[in-house]
């Protein structure tokens, strides 16, 4: 039987290389490309099915995804679940990264003084905006970038549990320092790093969902994609200053300057490709890297994780499932 693969934001660089990724390895493989825009979706079947000639048309099923709204993420859930059997990948690669404007200046200069603080953080290059939240009152980076991904998680453990060994593949972020994170404010409306910050609850809840899980031999496990030229680093700058930039930052041994969604998709594919997932560690980041002549590889970073972030972990992944809880119910009750 033909396995099957979701993947969330796949017309964004990274997920169309992981869609990519997988086809060049077997075209006999299911995929669930979810876009927010059906004519993206559309657009990029047509181009994996020229790419891919042996590719059955059928194989290729595009789902409207907006993972800003709760109700929306389960109506496309229940898509799902009413025409696949089995989901033996999650890639939760879907992300936003909200922008009031970009201190250049200062970007450049840390480029120059530090790239591998810019590497590691962003460089406080993009100014991000404080309080955005979503119609239903959740921080808008909390709810597309974890929240909704955590209701697709909970509502498709029919189809995960089809499977005796499927992987649920967080895409988190090199920049997701513990310090960007608080859990006091886990949707981070008051802070000023909320795409940082959700990455970091990604990972720590992750880690939660590996024991919840465990029964059910689903595996969830956190990869970063590294640096690359997508939807998320286009459009403050001139395409040509950015490459520039990336360039210099590989030169200069930055980690995971990958650039196209093909190479930052190295590390996702690679844990789907793992015999036995459960060896591997939850702790963990595989990291998408590359050497300054172009050649990739997966590399594994230890996840910062303290004792105290363990018992506070817990506590707040018993808060995210009565929040799950809660606008299940909501949407149960809209359904009557």
């Amino acid at each position: 039987m033909s396995k099957v693969a979701l993947i969330t934001g796949a017309n964004g660089s990274v997920g169309e290389g992981i869609a990519i990724k997988l086809l060049e390895q077997s075209v006999d493989i299911k995929l669930i490309l979810a876009c927010r825009s059906m004519a993206n979706g559309d657009r990029l079947k047509k181009s994996l099915l020229n790419q891919f000639p042996t590719l059955i048309d059928l194989n290729v099923f595009i789902l409207q995804l907006d993972l800003s709204d709760s109700q929306k993420v389960f109506n496309s859930c229940q898509i799902v679940l009413s025409k696949f059997k089995r989901l033996d990948y999650l890639f939760l690669n879907a992300g936003i990264l909200s922008r009031d404007g970009v201190d250049i200046m200062l970007g450049f200069k840390n480029l120059l003084t530090r790239p591998s603080y810019v590497a590691k953080t962003g460089g406080d290059i993009i100014i991000q905006p404080v309080g955005e939240i979503t119609a239903e009152g959740f921080g808008k980076s909390f709810m597309c970038n974890f929240f909704g991904h955590f209701i697709m998680v909970m509502h498709l453990q029919p189809l995960l549990s089809a499977t005796n060994d499927s992987r649920i593949i967080w895409c988190s972020s090199t920049t997701a320092c513990p310090e960007f994170f608080d859990f006091d404010d886990i949707q981070c409306i008051k802070g000023t790093h909320p795409y940082e910050s959700s990455k970091r609850l990604c990972e720590l809840m992750s880690i939660q969902l590996q024991n919840y899980l465990k029964k059910s031999r689903t595996c969830s496990l956190i990869t970063s994609p590294g640096v690359v030229y997508s939807g998320i680093s286009k459009g403050e700058l001139h395409g040509f200053l950015i490459m520039i930039a990336f360039l210099l930052m590989r030169l200069f041994g930055c980690s995971g300057i990958n650039i196209s969604g093909t190479n930052s998709a190295t590390s996702a594919v690679w844990i789907a490709n793992q015999e036995n997932p459960e060896n591997l560690n939850p702790q963990t980041m595989y990291h998408s890297d590359i050497t300054i002549f172009g050649k990739t590889f997966v590399r594994e970073i230890p996840l910062m994780v303290s004792e105290s972030d363990r018992e506070l972990s817990i506590k707040t992944f018993t808060d995210v499932l009565n929040m799950y809880h809660s606008v299940h119910q909501r949407w149960n009750n809209n359904l009557q």
